[in-house]
């Protein structure tokens, strides 16, 4: 059985987005979009982060979400 973890923030990618996201997530890979950008987790954070989901929104100024 596989896992996949990840959180997706509604902003487009840039500079200042991906630094917010690795201060909170410093292993996670980056991946791009035209209206959001997201952050794949390693396959043991099996926990959602609704707390660090949280300040991240509050701190971007948009929603983040978690799958």
């Amino acid at each position: 059985m596989s896992t996949y973890n990840a959180f997706y923030v509604r902003q487009a990618a840039d500079d200042v987005t991906r630094a917010a996201i690795l201060s909170v997530y410093p292993d996670a890979q980056i991946e791009s979009g035209a209206d959001f950008i997201g952050a794949v987790l390693s396959r043991d954070a099996i926990e959602p982060p609704e707390q660090a989901l949280a300040e991240l929104s509050a701190k971007l100024g948009t929603d983040s979400s978690f799958s």
